[in-house]
């Protein structure tokens, strides 16, 4: 479950991209254009940490039901290793 909310903290984090991507076009005050950046920055930068983290859980709680870690992980592999296939794949 928690794999499935950080695939969803990805999304949504892809979504505030976009927000901050087209933001400037539609907003005619630049102050407050600014300041919505700002915070959507963070937000996205929380929710990409999430996302990763959760991955991370996934590969240590060795959840193959998620196709990524069932083709870089196995059961048998330390959590060291297990923990930075994250990165390899």
């Amino acid at each position: 479950m928690i794999v499935e909310t950080g695939h969803y903290a990805l999304w949504l984090a892809g979504a505030i991209a976009l927000l901050q991507a087209l933001l400037p076009t539609f907003c005619a005050d630049r102050r407050m254009a600014c300041a919505i950046a700002v915070s959507a920055a963070k937000t996205q930068c929380a929710l990409l940490t999430f996302s990763i983290a959760a991955l991370g859980y996934g590969f240590l709680a060795n959840d193959f039901a998620v196709r990524y870690i069932a083709s870089h992980s196995n059961s048998l592999l330390p959590w060291y290793y297990r923990l930075t296939a994250v990165w390899g794949g």
